[in-house]
This record gives structure tokens, C-alpha cells and sequence, in this order.
């Protein structure tokens, strides 16, 4: 499963805002605070896709009364919002302090894929019962994690449905458990970028402002974000780029096409700060049949047409058809195709799409065959994530990396011959890592690099990185599982929580490389890390959500002595030698 991202001190600064303070804009009965939603996901390695509608969003006020943020129910694929916190709704809340919250998503028609299937999985509840329609989750928020509504300020409230500890996958029988765990996070200035899609409403050039329509799953109107451009502001319009006032004035064209915004969100003015958009050709929702995957094979070398083999899923509009885990022949022209890297402001050719790089393809799709040769074929580069250890120290600017994984796909699957030039040697993979901190990196050390694969017989590195994550020296993801769920496995001794893992079905401590199996001695044992975190209880579709280690152990050994568990989750630091896990956020679910 992938890690967490996550840093001591943002999550030590959101917990910070969680309580607020009741002195000075509380407010009066019947004034109000503005509210914008927005929700995100912990994405796991398990799964690529995880979309279902959101169907309500209610809080309720501590000693008051409920209210519901948003209107109508929206799609999400929560799996495509591991970096991005997605604007949904906007609304009104009375002000003061609020006591839990209720996350209804409607699994009626969703769409969950396991990583390898080409089919989508069953869902399933804690019982092993198919979750079919609208399915509860409520989370209590315990004093100091209670979010507080100003009376006339703007606030921003983050959503984070943790897929790294709330699905346990089924591989052989193509279904997932879920046990949904989430946070709530207000005000968090230093959170991960925004976006915001929909239907392009209008456009106020005297303001530089455009009005993006967010739509709900019957096509009615959610809610209206406005959107302002800057001088920098990258417009990737029908696949051809332009910058800031330029761009938006040939964004006018575009009304009531479907448009994709990533930027920054100010809560006080309501408004998202643009860094890049997209419309027209290109863009799910503007007419298109579109791939979205690896590029496993390529065929053409550098300056001719080229046939790439992407493996992913896909949709044909004209059929209704939807492919997961496929192979999918793609057409490519030197000449006419358009390709873009995602929030850059530069053009690219054909060239440039090499084997390893992930892609989103548009075009025309009969079968498994598509043609983005035309004059509205685009392929949008997106950023990769390729994981595998280092061979050695950066020399030069230049790391070497023994390749496990692109994404979740095994390096075994790709052909790094393109028509008879190797373009890469996966045991030795060089990176561009310039500007980056490569401090400590040496031979052995697991990374994840972020970034784009070079062109076709590029002279230099075989990819360039816009981002380095150390897996060796971050943070761990323990996994403890008991199927059935078992009685008695979780104990306190002095400030820690036991674990007995001697009848656990699953018991690792996970990097994204090479799991840590635990021992039945010494006892595994979980311990706070630092003074404040996330520690949450999961059972029967409620959530209680604890800042303090102490208090979070003194429920565990209450609720964990009368309802069996059915695994135990953490992120952290972890001593081998010791078995004690000293945690940052940890679950424990029940039956």
C-alpha cells in the first residue's frame, strides 16, 4: 500500500485550527459562517479506481441541530485525489462548534477496480454483505478536534476518506471490504493544492474571473466557484497552451464545456487562485472517447508516427463501453497530435510520450484500437510515480535507480525497446534530480520519484523528477488484520496499546518495498508520537476520532474488551528490534 503523505507539522498545525477559539466572531443566534467542501483521499496501491457518488455531507452543531452542505449528490473518483482536495459545495453553517459529521455515499452504481482485474469488484460491508445503495459514515469529533464555525468568516473544511486503512482487498475473489475511515480538516492553509471541474458558466475579463458550474449526478447545479486567473495562469485550451490574459480571453470560446482547474483556494474570498486550466478537446466530458494509463510498449522511433501500447482503462461514448486493466493500440501523429504535460506551460510532440509515462489519450476508440491522430487527438503526460532503489549515491544531479514499479504496474510489464533502440536499462534508470534534496541517498535507499519519463532516444537522463520521497527513512504503514475478526488481541500496558499477532492473518509493518513480517514476541505495541494526532475508532459505520494517544488508548480497552477486532492500522516510526511502533495516526476497527 502506498504511504501517507503527510509532515509532523502540518498535521500538528491543522489540529492546531481544529478547536478554534470561542472568543470573537462566535457569534449570536442566527449568524452564520460560510462553508466551502472539498474532499480528498489517502489513496492505497490496492486499488485504480474508487468512484461513487457522494451523496450528502451533514454536520451537527454541539447541542444543536443538523445541517446538510451538500444539495445533491456528485461523482467522485477518489482515487484520482491523492495529491488534490476537490471542491464540491458550497453552504451556510450557524456558527460555534460542531460535534460530528456524516459522509453518505451512494455505492448504487460505483465503480471500484482492483489493481490486475478487468472487472470491477464487489463491495462489501464488515459482515461480508454487498453494499448496494447509500451507505453512512458518521465521525464523532472529540473536544480539541471539534471544528469551529466563525460568524461571518470563510472557512474551508477538507474531507479524507484514508483508502490506505479502509478497504481490505480480495485479489482471487475481485472484491473489497470497507470499513470507511476519515478526517476532517479546517482551515489548513498549508493543505495540498485544490481543483475544481464542471461546466464553464461565464467569463468577467474586467476581473479577471471566470464562473465554473459544479454539477450533480441528475446534471443540476450544485454550486457556482469562481475561478481568477493571474499573468501566470497556464490555459491548456482544445490542447494548445496559452498563458494568462491571452488564455482567458480565448477561454470564451469554451462556454459550457466541460473545464478542469488546479490552484489555490482563498476561503475568506470564496475563490480558487488558477494555475492551470483545461477545456475542449482533451478533457473528459467534452465528447471524446479517452484512454488513461502506462505506456508498456511503443512502436515508431523519434520524428515518425507512432503506435503506443497503454495499458489502463477506457471509455467509448459511442458504445457506453468502459475497459479496466487492458491493453489498449494507440495511433500517434508526429504532425497533427497534440500532447501536453499536465500544469505545464510548454507544447510537446509525439516524441516525448515514452515508455513508462502515464497518459490520458483522446481520440477515436473502436475496441481496444484508438486513433489521436486527428486534428482533436491530444495526449495530456501526467505526472509519474516511479518507485525502486537506489544504486548509489546522486552524482552529478544524477540519481540511478533499480525500478520496482511505475504507479502500481510491475516494471516486468513494460518494453523498453522501441523499435529496436533500448531506451532504458530498468535495473539502472538514471533521473535527472537536479535542485531536488538528495541529501543521504545512497546504494539501498527506496524511492519515489515524481516526475516524466524522457523522449524517444533523448540524449542525458532517462526521466526528469519534479519531486524525491525517501521511503527508507519516512514514515512506516503497520497493518494488522484478523479474519474472522478475533476476540482479545488488543491490551494496554502502561501507555501502550498491545497487539497479539500470533492468529492475525495479516501483521506487517510496509515502506512500499519489502514488507516487515511481525513476531508474536516481543509483544508488537503502539505508542503515541509527538503530543497531538489522529487516532480513530471504526465500528459499525461510526468513526471516533481522538487527538490524544492516552485517550484513544483508554478507549481501546474499553470498546476492544466487549467487540472483536478486525484490524489495527498505523502510521509512523517503527524499532524492529523492540516491535513498538510509535504512531502519528492509528485505527483500530471493530465488528
Amino acid at each position: 500500500m502506498t504511504m501517507k503523505r503527510l509532515a509532523l507539522a502540518l498535521l500538528s498545525a491543522s489540529l492546531t485550527l481544529f478547536g478554534g477559539c470561542s472568543s470573537g466572531g462566535a457569534g449570536g443566534a442566527g449568524e452564520t459562517g460560510t462553508v466551502t467542501l472539498a474532499l480528498t483521499d489517502s489513496a492505497t496501491d490496492e486499488l485504480t479506481q474508487f468512484e461513487v457518488d457522494v451523496d450528502a455531507v451533514t454536520f451537527h452543531k454541539a447541542g444543536g441541530a443538523t445541517v446538510s452542505v451538500l444539495p445533491r449528490a456528485t461523482r467522485v473518483d477518489f482515487l484520482q485525489l491523492e495529491s488534490l482536495s476537490e471542491l464540491v459545495a458550497v453552504g451556510s453553517l450557524p456558527a460555534g462548534f460542531y460535534d460530528r459529521m456524516t459522509l453518505s455515499l451512494d455505492f448504487s452504481t460505483a465503480s471500484v477496480l482492483i489493481v490486475g482485474q478487468t472487472t470491477p469488484a464487489a463491495v462489501l460491508d464488515q459482515d461480508g454483505d454487498p453494499i448496494t445503495g447509500v451507505f453512512d459514515v458518521e465521525v464523532d469529533l472529540t473536544t480539541g478536534a471539534r471544528p469551529f464555525v466563525r460568524a461571518g468568516r470563510g472557512h474551508l473544511f477538507v474531507l479524507d476518506l484514508d483508502l490506505d486503512q479502509s478497504v481490505a482487498v480480495d485479489a482471487g475473489g475481485n472484491s473489497v471490504t470497507f470499513a470507511p475511515v476519515w478526517t476532517v480538516a479546517n482551515d489548513t492553509d498549508a493543505a495540498r493544492p485544490v481543483l475544481t471541474s464542471g461546466t464553464l458558466q461565464s467569463i468577467d475579463l474586467a476581473n479577471d474571473t471566470f464562473y465554473v458550474e459544479r454539477r450533480a449526478v441528475d446534471d443540476t447545479v450544485i454550486d457556482v466557484f469562481a475561478v481568477r486567473s493571474s499573468s501566470t495562469t497556464i490555459y491548456q485550451l482544445g490542447g494548445v497552451v496559452s498563458l494568462g490574459d491571452f488564455g482567458l480571453g480565448q477561454l470564451s470560446g469554451f462556454l459550457g464545456q466541460h473545464v478542469f482547474v488546479q490552484g489555490t483556494f482563498d476561503r475568506q474570498a470564496g475563490a480558487v487562485d488558477a494555475l492551470a486550466v483545461e477545456t475542449g478537446a482533451g478533457v473528459v466530458g467534452n465528447g471524446q472517447d479517452w484512454v488513461f494509463g502506462h505506456v508498456v510498449a511503443r512502436s515508431g522511433g523519434p520524428g515518425a508516427d507512432a503506435t503506443l501500447t497503454v495499458l489502463g482503462r477506457s471509455r467509448d461514448l459511442g458504445t457506453g463501453t468502459r475497459r479496466y486493466n487492458t491493453l489498449h493500440q494507440v495511433d500517434v501523429s508526429f504532425a497533427d497530435t497534440k500532447v501536453l504535460r499536465r500544469g505545464f506551460g510548454a507544447t510537446y510532440a509525439s516524441d516525448d510520450v515514452n515508455v513508462g509515462q502515464l497518459v490520458w489519450i483522446f481520440g477515436d476508440l473502436t475496441g481496444t484500437a484508438m486513433d489521436a491522430t486527428g486534428a482533436d487527438g491530444v495526449v495530456r503526460m501526467v505526472q509519474t510515480s516511479i518507485f525502486g532503489t537506489a544504486n548509489g549515491a546522486v552524482v552529478g544531479g544524477e540519481l540511478s535507480l533499480d525500478v520496482l514499479r511505475f504507479d502500481r504496474r510491475d516494471v516486468s510489464l513494460f518494453d523498453f525497446d522501441v523499435s529496436g533502440t533500448v531506451q532504458a536499462d530498468p535495473a539502472a534508470l538514471t533521473i535527472d534530480v537536479t535542485g531536488l534534496a538528495t541529501s543521504g541517498i545512497d546504494s539501498g535507499t527506496n524511492l519515489r520519484v515524481l516526475g516524466f519519463v524522457s523522449a524517444v532516444d533523448a540524449s542525458g537522463a532517462d526521466a526528469s523528477a519534479v519531486a524525491l520521497v525517501d521511503r527508507t527513512a519516512g514514515p512506516k504503514l503497520l497493518q494488522c488484520g484478523w479474519a474472522p475478526a478475533a476476540d482479545g488481541v488488543l491490551g494496554t500496558s502502561g501507555s501502550a496499546v498491545t497487539i497479539d499477532v500470533a492468529a492475525a492473518t495479516i501483521a506487517f509493518v510496509r515502506d512500499g518495498f519489502a514488507p516487515t513480517t511481525l513476531a508474536a514476541s516481543p509483544t508488537p505495541t503502539l505508542v503515541g508520537l509527538g503530543s497531538v494526532g489522529f487516532y480513530r475508532i471504526v465500528q459499525r459505520g461510526g468513526v471516533s476520532l481522538y487527538t490524544s494517544f492516552d485517550a484513544f488508548r483508554t478507549a481501546v480497552a474499553s470498546r476492544a474488551g466487549t467487540a472483536a477486532v478486525r484490524h489495527v492500522n498505523a502510521l509512523g516510526r517503527f524499532d524492529a528490534g523492540t516491535q513498538v511502533f510509535s504512531a502519528l495516526t492509528a485505527v483500530v476497527v471493530l465488528r
